[in-house]
């Protein structure tokens, strides 16, 4: 019933006036939760119909890179190289296409799935271009511990690729592509120009990588906040932290080192704000404690009553860190004197 239909009872006599305005807000309020329901309904519907869309997305996805090894293995022994570089092409071109034409604007995670796909496609293009010339032997490309240019001109043309979509995109998605592409350059280079070196040293390798992205990213978080520097910060841990781990793992003089390592990438995420930090350093210190457990300590049952005895602590200093940051200081105590102090200046000067 609306406002309309009650003036109209008011003019039959059905009801009175006094009863029409009393009715009213009881229509109003049940009008607004009419409409609340009904733009929630619309609401579930659109969000049910773009889950769906995405899983269609994604469903496709795989299906087409499915489509494509297939293609790719029948295409090479079919037509060779210049198959291969065709059936790159047409799938770039395709995907292209699609993330340009058909595809929504707001399906961010979709179109750079399907741009990463081209710079994936670029690879095999030149790979199909070089061996139908002659130029490269399919059969000696690898990577190996000697310096070849056959992977390394794949890697830097992959690398090339995705360097070109994030400039003109979001940065921040091609953080990730374009550092583990860094990193296995990195190593192949490394192996190339020194084949004799270690495990360990490759794995420090691995670390002094990831300490120079964690710069690299601290600075342009300063410097360039469009650039997000925060995921390029976080990438780097992950390397500084896969490289600590490699390297000190199964060694018993560097384990105190580890323990101190993650330990200070805990204080680096609360400096930086930066979660993927404490969750690395966590994980370091479970497998530290780990290693006291199964190694040092084994079969000890004093380290677990200690390490209860010690995780108390911690979680006690914590909330005790956390009432103190609540406390109210002694200037924002001693404000409101000070202005009561002041009105009543202005009071005996008036």
């Amino acid at each position: 019933m609306s406002q309309k239909a009650l003036s109209q009872a008011v003019e039959q006599g059905i009801i009175s006036q006094a009863q029409a305005d009393a009715l009213l807000p009881l229509i109003n309020a049940e009008s607004k939760l009419v409409t609340s329901h009904l733009e929630k309904t619309e609401a579930n519907k659109s969000q049910s119909s773009s889950a769906m869309s995405r899983a269609l997305y994604y469903l496709g996805a795989v299906i087409g890179l499915f489509a494509l090894w297939l293609l790719l293995d029948l295409g090479w022994e079919l037509w060779g190289g210049f198959g291969v570089a065709l059936l790159a092409a047409g799938y770039a071109v395709s995907a292209l296409a699609l993330s340009g034409k058909l595809l929504p604007k707001d399906a961010g995670l979709i179109h750079w799935l399907l741009q990463l796909f081209v710079c994936g496609c670029a690879p095999l293009l030149v790979f199909g271009l070089f061996v139908g010339f002659g130029w490269w032997q399919p059969e000696t490309i690898g990577f190996t511990r000697e310096l070849d240019g056959e992977p390394l001109t794949l890697l830097l043309v992959f690398l090339a690729a995705c360097i070109a979509f994030g400039w003109k995109g979001q940065m921040s998605l091609w953080w990730l592509p374009i550092s583990f592409a860094a990193w296995i350059l990195i190593l192949e280079l490394s192996d190339g120009l020194a084949p004799e070196l270690s495990w360990r040293q490759s794995a420090t390798l691995t670390l002094s990588y990831g300490l120079v992205l964690m710069g690299a990213g601290y600075a342009l978080r300063l410097k360039l906040p469009d650039w997000d520097g925060a995921s390029l910060l976080s990438i780097g841990g992950g390397f500084f932290w896969l490289g600590l781990t490699a390297r000190c793992m199964g060694v018993d003089d560097s384990m105190l080192l580890y323990l101190a390592a993650n330990l200070a990438l805990i204080g680096l995420g609360s400096w930086w704000q930066q979660r993927s930090f404490w969750v690395l350093g966590c994980v370091g210190v479970v497998l530290y404690l780990g290693y006291l457990a199964y190694d040092v300590f084994k079969d000890s049952v004093w380290l677990p009553a200690i390490l209860v005895i010690l995780g108390l602590g911690v979680v006690t200093l914590g909330a005790l860190w956390q009432r103190r940051l609540s406390k109210p200081t002694l200037t924002t105590k001693s404000q409101p004197a000070q202005v009561s102090s002041a009105d009543a200046e202005k009071e005996s000067n008036q």
